[in-house]
């Protein structure tokens, strides 16, 4: 052996010696010279294995690089944190082998076949432990050995990652890169506090090293985190600041690309900001100069694909405002842009995981356009389209929690639309699958926030659907276990607004399957607590449009329960906040269709309350100006069929008030008008048993009219009609309680015509059915007080017919 060869070596080691023994002793001076021993007589076999040794380098680099891609991070900061650590992770293999005697083609085998990295990590903890104890209070040379160590670990085990980065922030503190990345892992992780503590350290840094980059990197992750805490206002103070950092860089940025990019996507993370407070007209804005820049970028060199998946996303971004506008039209072509940038990009390179993640995102937004539409079949078709994708990802790569979590989304998103079309069964199962998925997220990574939100999400969507099917029992569980989850995270972190917005909605659903089951005192105290919760949140920021919406909407729904236990003036004073609410932001920003929707409910509920009063004047002015919205939000696109099933619904309650009133036949003709309406689209969609059901509820009001008219050959044809769809969705779901009470209910209606014909045996046949489905219903919930109440109904109908034919025989 040639020691001359490895003369660098021991003059560099020298130099360390003599730097250790000041500061280190003896003990210090031992390690090194193990070290330096390792190190020379390991190098030949480095030389020998330096093949498999950069193939290790790349793979690792590779492996950590298609990590950080599917981050959501600025991409400058993206690119210079992951340029960073696959850098750091091709050390690491290096000093495996160098320092650690790795055996480098085991390695390469372990991380070819698993990915496996293990050996590595092992060795680095060694080296990375030897140099702290050797170097003391000074350990930038440990620093880096355990950043090194962080970037392995990244690839199997975040939280070993970040144990490995805090130990290098802590050896080495004037490093902002690792303090930066430190914030980024846990922010992945879902630790909101703990990425607010780093991204805090890293921006005092900014007054003792002179680099921008310091304060525009830690503002952007304090702003993400006060987003995921639900801090608008603090989240858009930190972007204006990063906005402000970049601005006066301008003479810099004109010529740097990158910083043009963070530029666009400051401005996008604005225009989120802006959305989140329902100023909409600032979104839109602030959207725009992100794609200008996008659209400027892209157009200046075509083939990288960066700057055209930034194009992608911009056209989403804006597609998201003109639907929050009620302009599908225009959102569906943004929404269809998107896509195709986002197809162009996976036919350059069909492999890509990214470019694959992002086509299904593209089919699942114009799903979403679809779905609101109408077109459900077209929609269904776009989610199962996006699902596929998100499978195929899935099952590429199991321990990928992102694309886990994709294919949960995908779930949700099929199981979305079936729910729409009224196919319980089959939301039922897609639903049942995410929550396969969301469970094994949790239980791989019981510490991760986002994961147990998810599980919380999908128990909730679960819940819907039993509910809907009339499984009362069921509901409440899977309700109550979304909401266990939800108090859980609010308790670990009660500075977190966004969950405890996702608090108030599990108390909300508990409350109305309460309502649902008779339980009117529970429901009320669920409620109740659900207001509280909406009020702290809009006491924390007045200006979340999205949380005063919520504050509205609970008013109402406790007003709803007061009305029900008969309490109508404490109804009355619930409901008036909420309106007030709801016509303040309608004035706030009248061309958000979705709280003109919200104004037009809560005018219908105020005309409840006064109908209930008596007061079928203002019942009616209140009514009037609920179907006037209703109208214009209908007229501005008739495709949306949410805003037709309200018009539907307005015109019959206008109906129900003109029939109390006494106006007959103008109460006719209003139900007549929704009758039409809901005709229309079961012809549209027969299979739709949402619209079915409401058809149903058409011909049951123009058979009320019919029988107050004594018009009983007419009340008992349009029973007959309102019968016969009642009995099929029976027949399509027998255990659903809502469609058998219905029955139950039609069954009553026909008996009462069948009366007034004189069919009295008829008729008592028809009154013992329909008792029969309501003693049923009552053996599961003997609380149900409507259902009693209907039951004394029929008792009394029977009682009388027997009566009438008995004086009949005499």
């Amino acid at each position: 052996m040639n020691v001359l060869e490895y003369l660098p070596d021991w003059i560099s080691t020298w130099a360390t010696w003599n730097k250790v023994a000041i500061v280190g002793g003896v003990f210090a001076f031992a390690v090194l010279t193990i070290q330096l021993i390792r190190r020379v007589f390991r190098k030949g076999g480095v030389e020998a294995v330096r093949e498999e040794l950069e193939a290790i380098k790349d793979l690792l680099k590779k492996q950590v690089e298609e990590k950080e891609a599917k981050s959501g991070s600025i991409p400058s900061a993206q690119a210079e944190l992951a340029r960073g650590a696959a850098d750091e992770a091709a050390r690491a293999a290096e000093t495996a082998v160098r320092e650690g005697g790795a055996d480098a083609r085991a390695i390469l085998k372990a991380l070819r076949r698993t990915g496996d990295t293990e050996e590595i990590e092992t060795i680095l903890r060694e080296v990375a432990q030897s140099h702290e104890q050797a170097q003391g209070a000074d350990g930038y040379e440990a620093a880096r050995y355990y950043r090194e160590l962080g970037a392995v670990a990244y690839l199997n085990d975040t939280h070993r990652a970040i144990e490995a980065y805090a130990k290098a922030a802590e050896l080495d503190p004037l490093d902002w890169d690792t303090l930066h990345r430190l914030g980024y892992l846990h922010q992945r992780l879902g630790e909101a506090n703990a990425a607010r503590e780093s991204f805090g350290r890293l921006l005092t840094l900014r007054s003792r090293i002179d680099d921008p980059r310091i304060s525009f990197y830690a503002r952007i992750g304090l702003g993400d985190i006060a987003v995921i805490q639900g801090n608008l206002e603090e989240a858009e103070l930190h972007y204006r600041e990063a906005l402000q950092i970049i601005s006066h860089q301008m003479p810099t940025v004109a010529s740097d690309v990158n910083r043009q990019r963070d530029l666009s996507l400051i401005n996008e993370r604005m225009g989120d900001i802006y959305r989140a407070k329902g100023d909409l007209d600032s979104a839109l804005a602030a959207y725009r100069k992100s794609l200008a820049i996008a659209d400027q970028l892209a157009g200046r060199d075509p083939a990288d694909t960066g700057w055209q998946r930034d194009l992608s996303v911009s056209y989403n971004r804006i597609g998201d405002v003109l639907m929050a506008q009620g302009n599908s039209d225009a959102a569906l072509a943004f929404y269809q842009r998107g896509y195709a940038v986002a197809n162009q990009l996976l036919e350059r390179d069909p492999g890509n995981t990214e470019w694959q993640r992002d086509l299904s995102i593209s089919h699942n937004r114009i799903g979403d356009v679809l779905m609101a539409k109408g077109d459900l079949d077209a929609a269904s078709a776009a989610f199962h389209q996006g699902l596929e994708i998100t499978a195929q990802l899935a099952d590429q790569d199991r321990s990928q929690t992102e694309w886990q979590r994709d294919l949960l989304v995908s779930h949700d998103r099929l199981g979305n639309t079936l729910k729409t079309k009224g196919d319980w069964e089959g939301a039922l199962t897609i639903y049942q699958q995410g929550l396969s998925i969301a469970k094994k997220l949790v239980d791989q990574e019981p510490s991760h926030t986002e994961w147990a939100r998810n599980l919380s999400v999908i128990h909730t969507e679960i819940g819907d659907i039993l509910k809907a099917k009339g499984d009362l029992t069921a509901a409440i569980g899977s309700y109550q276990q979304g909401l266990a989850l939800r108090d859980r995270l609010v308790k670990q972190d009660p500075a977190n607004m966004e969950w405890r917005r996702d608090l108030s909605v599990s108390l909300d659903r508990v409350s109305d399957v309460l309502v649902a089951t008779g339980d009117l005192q529970g429901a009320l105290a669920s409620s109740q607590r659900c207001l509280t919760v909406c009020e702290q949140l809009v006491r924390q920021d007045p200006s979340h449009a999205a949380w005063q919406r919520n504050l509205s909407a609970s008013y109402i729904k406790v007003g709803e329960i007061l009305m029900a236990k008969g309490d109508l003036e404490g109804a009355l004073a619930s409901y008036r906040p909420g309106l007030a609410i709801a016509e303040k932001l309608v004035q706030h920003n009248p061309s958000h269709l979705e709280w003109q929707r919200d104004l037009s409910v809560s005018y219908d509920r105020m005309s409840d309350i006064c109908k209930a009063k008596g007061d079928l004047d203002d019942a009616l002015s209140a009514c009037q100006r609920g179907l006037t919205v209703a109208e214009r939000l209908a007229e501005h696109d008739s495709t949306v069929l949410q805003w037709q099933r309200d018009l539907a619904v307005c015109h019959t309650k206008f109906g129900d008030i003109l029939k109390a009133k006494g106006t007959l036949d103008e109460a006719l003709a209003s139900y007549q008008r929704g009758l039409g309406i809901r005709e229309y689209h079961v012809k549209q969609a027969p299979a739709d048993t949402g619209w079915q059901r409401e058809l149903s509820v058409s011909y049951e009001r123009v058979a009320d009219i019919s029988l107050a008219k004594s018009e009983f050959n007419r009340a008992f044809e349009y029973t007959q009609n309102c019968l016969a769809i009642r009995e099929w969705l029976a027949q399509q779901d027998p255990e659903n309680v809502l469609w058998r009470s219905d029955l139950a209910v039609s069954l009553g209606k026909l008996g009462t015509a069948e009366a007034g014909k004189g069919l009295i045996a008829e008729a008592q046949a028809s009154f013992t059915q329909s008792r029969q489905i309501v003693t049923a219903l009552l053996e599961k919930s003997p609380d149900h007080a409507q259902w009693q109440g209907y039951l004394n109904f029929i008792d009394q109908a029977l009682a009388q017919l027997s009566q009438a034919e008995a004086e009949a025989v005499n």
